[in-house]
C-alpha cells in the first residue's frame, strides 16, 4: 500500500509539475509526455506518443538544431540549456530551455531520452522591453547634452577651458556640450557703443 501511495505521489508530480517532461525515442518520437507540456502545447496525449515527433512542433530554425542535438546527446549522454521554439496546436509559439540526459540499456545501447523543458516565453519577452527601453534610454541620453558645474571661463576673452586644458570660444564650448545653437546680433549697447554714429551722440569720456 505505501509503494502505491509513493507510485502515485511520483506520477503525480511527473504530471502535474511547474515543467514540461517528455521522452523521446531513437527516431525523436515522443513516447513519453507529462500533463503540464500537454497542457502547453494543446495536444491530446493519443495525438502527440508515438504520434509526432519532438521536431514536428519546432519552429524550422530550430529543427535544425534539434536534429544535430539529438545525436549530440546520444553520444554523449547529456544536453544542457538548450533554447527551442515550439509550435503550439493553436499557432502559439513557446520558447524553452531544455535539458536532457539519455538512457541506455545495460549493453550500453541507447533507449530514449529524458527532457525537462521550462517555459522562458514571457522571461524572454521581459527582457526585450528591457534590451528596447535601454536602447531608447541610450539614445536619449545621447541626444540630451546639459552643461552641469563650473565653466572655468576667461574674466577677460569670455574664453572657456575644456577637460583638455584648451581654452576654446565660449559659443564653440556652448554648441558641443549642449543642444544649444547660436545667432548672432548686436545689443543696445553694444549698438551705442560701437555704431556712434548712427546715434549722433558724442563719444563716452
Amino acid at each position: 500500500m505505501e509503494k502505491e501511495l509513493l507510485n502515485a505521489e511520483l506520477l503525480d508530480l511527473f504530471d502535474n509539475a511547474p515543467c514540461g517532461f517528455h521522452c523521446l525515442d531513437v527516431d525523436g518520437f515522443f513516447i513519453h509526455i507529462n500533463n503540464t507540456e500537454l497542457r502547453w502545447l494543446g495536444y491530446r496525449r493519443d495525438e502527440i506518443l508515438g504520434r509526432k515527433r519532438f521536431s514536428d512542433i519546432l519552429v524550422p530554425e530550430s529543427r535544425k538544431v534539434f536534429d544535430g542535438n539529438l545525436k549530440i546527446l546520444i553520444q554523449n549522454g547529456s544536453l544542457r540549456d538548450v533554447e527551442y521554439q515550439i509550435t503550439c496546436k493553436n499557432g502559439k509559439i513557446l520558447s524553452v530551455l531544455l535539458n536532457a540526459t539519455a538512457i541506455y540499456d545495460r549493453c550500453g545501447k541507447f533507449v530514449m531520452t529524458r527532457s525537462v523543458l521550462v517555459d522562458i516565453t514571457e522571461i524572454l519577452r521581459a527582457e526585450k522591453v528591457r534590451l528596447e527601453l535601454s536602447s531608447q534610454l541610450q539614445v536619449a541620453h545621447e541626444e540630451i547634452k546639459t552643461l552641469r558645474g563650473l565653466l572655468p571661463t576667461c574674466a577677460y576673452c569670455k574664453r572657456i577651458k575644456d577637460d583638455k586644458g584648451a581654452w576654446k570660444q565660449m559659443e564653440t564650448y556652448i554648441s558641443a556640450h549642449s543642444e544649444a545653437r547660436f545667432s548672432h546680433g548686436i545689443c543696445p549697447d553694444c549698438m551705442k557703443k560701437y555704431y556712434r554714429e548712427y546715434f549722433n551722440e558724442p563719444p563716452p569720456k
